[in-house]
């Protein structure tokens, strides 16, 4: 699989969008939740600064974010977004490759995760977790 190439938005460390992700990190502590999938364009503008048709934003409890938009979109996305980590996806089927390697990176321990359209559970490992377990394993 190839290296996935992230871009930087231009709204990074911007207080108003850094204070929205202290809101929202708290709400989703409350929650339970480890991580909430946005998919409505006014829910990602509110939170990263770039809502559009077609793309979506990942947020972490901890306030890392992922925003996924057609390639051919990345670089207007770059001007508008307080995201760290901004790829682009070919198409739909390249979409869900994304939001896999995305889940596959943040490696969150059987996480539970609420998208803007609905509950959905993402069972994943954790690195250090499965760290752990292989070495116990071994004993």
């Amino acid at each position: 699989m190839a290296e996935t190439t992230y871009h930087v938005g231009s709204l990074v460390g911007s207080q108003t969008f850094s204070e929205r992700m202290r809101r929202v990190g708290g709400l989703m502590e409350t929650a339970g939740l480890d991580a909430i999938l946005l998919t409505k364009p006014q829910n990602i503008a509110y939170l990263v600064g770039d809502g559009r048709l077609c793309a979506f934003a990942t947020i972490s409890k901890v306030g890392v974010t992922y925003v996924g938009v057609p390639k051919t979109d990345v670089e207007d996305v770059k001007k508008y977004c307080a995201s760290d980590h901004i790829l682009g996806f070919e198409d739909e089927v390249g979409m869900l490759h994304s939001l896999m390697h995305i889940w596959k990176e943040w490696c969150a321990s059987e996480s539970r995760l609420r998208s803007s359209r609905g509950p959905l559970t993402c069972i994943l490992k954790h690195r250090g977790e499965r760290s752990e377990r292989s070495a116990r394993a071994r004993r």
